[in-house]
């Protein structure tokens, strides 16, 4: 690996220009628009907020395009993402702002008061909407050369300073043994992680992934997320978990993979709608972060779905040990 983790976009961009990347909610997101969002959130946040290398940048929200597309600028900026868990309490974040010395606050719509307030107590971060990024991307277009290739414009150009050993997420802990405790991951570890990903899973650009986990943890972000935009697969985004809205995305969308915990594993085979969802779109079903009961995964392979799992933590991306299909 010689490029920053943003080049897996602009590889896409320049081969598929027109292959969805990221489906949420009514939004069609093609790899040339990735590509255009990730340069056009650069240059805002080089020139507009002065951003740069080693600095952090954190977002509070919902999953959202938004999210991927400040992980791949920060890694063309050599900078770092902080996604914050939107389920902790105002003196849950502010601990964990201060303590990522995070130096500018990327907020939804839904967070936006919880951001305002946040913000009033970090003296050092800055508040900017979510919805700011996208004044960003009409302002800039990659040049196309004429084979079709992106190059970057000089001002949305990779950061010299970032290379593979550069940190490009800082991602805290659950917290279930006390505080919060804050892990930093650099780019080569999330190629890795990738590749990993690439093994256990068979994924292939044909892969769908269904993304209903949080991406403010390491298991809803990198467990299948980045590693299915980094084969050039597509990816559809949820806000965040709904037993109904996935058995939905699995009936219209018919996705071929999906990452459940336990606990949504179960929401889902108690719902009423389970048994007339057709899930066997799915070419497997991984799980983790906990014991996985064995009447869980029975409820799947009587659907003719394999479950497989993986062990993991923060700290390791979180792909290190898992099964496999065959397995």
């Amino acid at each position: 690996m010689t490029a920053d983790l943003s080049h897996w976009i602009e590889v896409h961009a320049s081969a598929t220009p027109d292959k969805v990347a990221l489906q949420f909610e009514d939004t069609m997101i093609s790899y040339r628009d990735l590509c255009q969002r990730v340069h056009g959130a650069t240059r805002f946040l080089r020139q507009r907020l002065q951003f740069g290398p080693g600095e952090r940048i954190a977002y509070l929200g919902f999953n959202s395009p938004e999210l991927l597309v400040l992980l791949f600028a920060c890694a063309r900026l050599g900078a770092m993402l902080v996604p914050l868990n939107w389920r902790l309490e105002l003196p849950e974040l502010v601990r964990v702002v201060n303590h990522a010395g995070a130096r500018v606050l990327v907020a939804d719509p839904a967070h936006r008061q919880l951001a305002a307030d946040l913000v009033d107590q970090c003296p050092v971060c800055v508040l900017t909407e979510s919805e700011v990024l996208k004044q960003g991307y009409s302002k800039v277009d990659p040049a196309v050369d004429g084979n079709g290739q992106i190059t970057p414009r000089p001002i949305t150009a990779p950061d010299p300073q970032a290379v593979p050993t550069t940190p490009v997420l800082l991602v805290y802990t659950s917290g279930t043994t006390g505080q919060p405790k804050g892990v930093v991951l650099t780019q080569r570890a999330l190629l890795f992680n990738a590749l990993n990903s690439i093994d256990m899973h068979e994924l292939t650009s044909s892969a769908h992934v269904l993304t209903v986990l949080p991406m403010f943890h390491v298991g809803g972000l990198n467990i299948q997320t980045t590693p299915a935009l980094y084969v050039g697969a597509t990816v559809t985004l949820h806000p965040r978990f709904d037993p109904e809205a996935t058995l939905a995305a699995l009936r219209l969308h018919r996705p071929s993979y999906l990452v459940l915990v336990p606990a949504t594993i179960n929401a889902l085979t108690q719902s009423p709608d389970w048994y007339r969802t057709d899930v066997q779109c799915l070419k497997m079903l991984t799980t983790g972060s906990s014991n996985v009961p064995h009447s869980l995964i029975q409820a799947w392979h009587e659907r003719d779905v394999p479950v497989i799992q993986i062990y993991g933590s923060t700290e390791t991306g979180p792909v290190a040990l898992y099964q496999k299909r065959e397995d």
